[in-house]
């Protein structure tokens, strides 16, 4: 069970589920930890707010008796979130009546071609294969080769076409989780979600390949990290956090070498 407590209420043991900003806007590689240090608490003190805990994964925050001045804490946070949505409500119908609403092209949705059950066979053998090739790229990337741009665009093509008969089915097997291939499931994950929700925009057939190519090869740079860095449990330290940034110029250089690639991937 997830609560809501101030940042000035974290303590040591404590899970820390969400956060009220991106997690790529901290140094917290995963998104969800437990507290084992005072430099952990420092970094989230220093940028968040708030915090979710997950109570069944690790510590409660202490009973109101015991923590004085928790409820007005709570209170000060209340207040501050009602005044942000009065800003936003604010911000939105300015934007509204300066500018047009913006409308994609009508085009009919598409409509699932295979059941559930009947696509997960064929998925499975999709995700297995961009699970092979993604680690191949992020090899080529550590011995300073090339990227097989024609092995992703296939690998992105069988993802779209399994997508649009059924999207279900990725999108399933897009929850595995093992922290060992974090950087190469991460990015079939992103794939996966990506073309589900260019799927339900309707998107066109070559638009949904281009936006999986792009999903597929943007982290790639990460292997170019010292892996004691991407390994890393808990918090980055501001050094470490640097050279973690540094993955996107890596991800961007990577693609100009490998030639072949789209301005829009």
């Amino acid at each position: 069970m997830k609560k809501k407590i101030p940042v000035d209420d974290v303590q040591l043991d404590m899970y820390v589920a969400e956060l009220d900003r991106p997690w790529t806007e901290t140094p917290f590689i995963f998104q969800g930890f437990k507290i084992t240090n005072d430099n952990q608490i420092n970094e989230l003190r220093k940028r968040c707010i708030y915090v979710f805990i997950d109570i069944e994964k690790g510590l409660d925050v202490s009973p109101t008796q015991s923590n004085p001045g928790f409820e007005q804490r709570m209170q000060i946070l209340r207040d501050k979130e009602k005044n942000l949505d009065k800003k936003f409500d604010k911000l939105l119908s300015d934007s509204k009546a300066k500018h047009k609403t913006f409308n994609l092209p009508k085009r009919d949705p598409y409509i699932d071609k295979k059941s559930f059950e009947e696509e997960l066979a064929s998925a499975k053998k999709i995700e297995s294969d961009a699970r092979i090739a993604i680690r191949a790229a992020l090899e080529n990337v550590r011995n300073k080769k090339n990227i097989d741009l024609d092995l992703a665009r296939k690998i992105v093509t069988n993802m779209v076409d399994s997508v649009l008969r059924n999207p279900d089915a990725l999108v399933c097997l897009s929850q595995l989780k093992e922290l060992s291939e974090y950087t190469a499931l991460h990015s079939i994950r992103c794939t996966i979600i990506g073309l589900a929700f260019g799927r339900h925009l309707v998107l066109p057939r070559d638009d949904l390949i281009e936006l999986g190519m792009g999903m597929l090869l943007h982290d790639v740079g990460m292997a170019m990290l010292p892996p004691e860095i991407l390994e890393k449990r808990g918090g980055l330290d501001t050094k470490e956090f640097k050279i973690m940034e540094s993955h996107i110029a890596w991800s961007l250089r990577i693609l100009e070498e490998s030639g072949g690639v789209s301005n829009i991937v």
